[in-house]
């Protein structure tokens, strides 16, 4: 296949993955880079499009045990990170979440000395109401305004946080544009999946009904680090971090579907009953009875998800 573009972060040359009926919207296709593993879907659905696919969407909610470790382990390491820097000791920061879910990490980092203030954006409203009601946290419902934002800046610096929303935006690199424009430091700390372990279910999820469908980008320690640095970002901290083995039974349950819709196919085509479909069907049986059995010991949870994070600082003069 003949592929006319290059990586959208080092322009380095591309692979097709695969293709699907991207979350029911289009038709789209993966790629992967060649030079910095960055992972991508083109086409890609409007705004309007993937509003009203969220707005159907039900809100995830995990147990309080992992949603409290995960904010707690992600603000340790925020807090470690600004201490390296020695970027704690006189200063407070504004702490702004885009993509708060229901608050967690908000509210923990309210009750943090070094910041001044806490306050998470979501725009979906079932999670803020829940956040509001339940924790306490302060959310409002809406988009992050960049341009009321800079217009307003006061002299406080800000942290902006984005945990697991980057690989969900249409256009990250003009996101990061935005940010680029704060007239004071801005420090922008994000978390994303790691490419690295994510590949594998990017690549066997071929549903439009599939959860990977909603991972427009996926990322690389290399590829985050490039486009920074290319966009004038100063990086003070990225470490990979996360349990490697987690994606390991959703990918094998993954291919254990897609070797049933090609023994269902094969099935229709021929009408069954000859010996390759017969062989076909019991290797799947073996396959599916062995895959459950292996999952039941694999204790793993979404607070073991492999990712990067990655603090930087928006002044180039910094």
């Amino acid at each position: 296949m003949n592929i006319n573009f290059n990586c959208p972060i080092c322009k380095g040359r591309v692979a097709q993955v695969n293709s699907q009926n991207l979350l029911g919207l289009l038709d789209s296709s993966l790629y992967q880079c060649l030079e910095c593993a960055l992972m991508f879907r083109t086409p890609l659905p409007t705004e309007e499009q993937l509003s009203k696919y969220y707005d159907k969407v039900p809100s995830k909610r995990y147990g309080t045990k992992q949603q409290l470790k995960m904010a707690s382990n992600q603000l340790k390491w925020l807090t470690g990170a600004l201490v390296e820097n020695g970027l704690i000791a006189e200063k407070k920061f504004n702490f702004i979440e885009i993509g708060a879910g229901e608050g967690w990490l908000t509210k923990t980092a309210e009750r943090s000395d070094f910041i001044l203030s806490s306050l998470g954006y979501e725009a979906d409203s079932k999670s803020v109401e829940w956040g509001k009601s339940h924790l306490g946290a302060n959310l409002v419902n809406e988009y992050y305004n960049f341009d009321q934002s800079v217009e307003g800046e006061d002299e406080n610096q800000k942290i902006i946080s984005l945990i697991h929303v980057l690989e969900h935006f249409i256009d990250p690199i003009n996101f990061l544009n935005c940010i680029q424009r704060s007239k004071t430091e801005t420090f922008l700390y994000i978390e994303v999946p790691n490419v690295v372990y994510e590949r594998d279910f990017l690549e066997n999820d071929v549903y439009s009904w599939g959860a990977s469908g909603q991972h427009l980008w996926s990322f690389s320690p290399k590829s985050l680090r490039i486009l920074f640095e290319n966009l004038g970002f100063k990086v003070l901290k990225l470490e990979v971090v996360g349990n490697k083995k987690f994606w390991i039974p959703i990918t094998e349950t993954l291919k254990v579907i897609r070797a049933y819709d090609e023994t269902h196919q094969r099935f229709r085509q021929t009408g069954g009953g000859n010996l390759r479909i017969m062989r076909s069907s019991l290797k799947l049986l073996l396959l599916s009875t062995w895959v459950a059995f292996k999952n039941q010991f694999r204790k793993v949870n979404r607070a073991d998800l492999p990712s990067i994070r990655v603090l930087v600082v928006n002044k180039s003069d910094y």
